[in-house]
């Protein structure tokens, strides 16, 4: 028995910029389907080494998909 799951990552959404758009743009920004999906779902915020300690993107997907920095 397998559950079909959906993990949206988004990384990068915290550094308050992306290329053109600013964090105004992306809190007006129309989402429904994540909406609906954040409705729905379990959502959340991690910090991956400890509290407050930023990662990269390399870094990031590594720890949170389970893989060894020591590797």
């Amino acid at each position: 028995y397998y559950k079909k799951a959906i993990v949206a990552i988004a990384d990068g959404l915290g550094e308050g910029r992306i290329h053109w758009l600013t964090v105004e743009h992306i809190q007006k920004a129309s989402t429904p389907n994540l909406d609906k999906l954040a409705a729905q779902g379990i959502w959340g915020m991690v910090d991956l080494l400890a509290p407050g300690i930023p990662v990269g993107t390399d870094m990031g997907n590594l720890l949170l998909f389970g893989g060894d920095p020591a590797d």
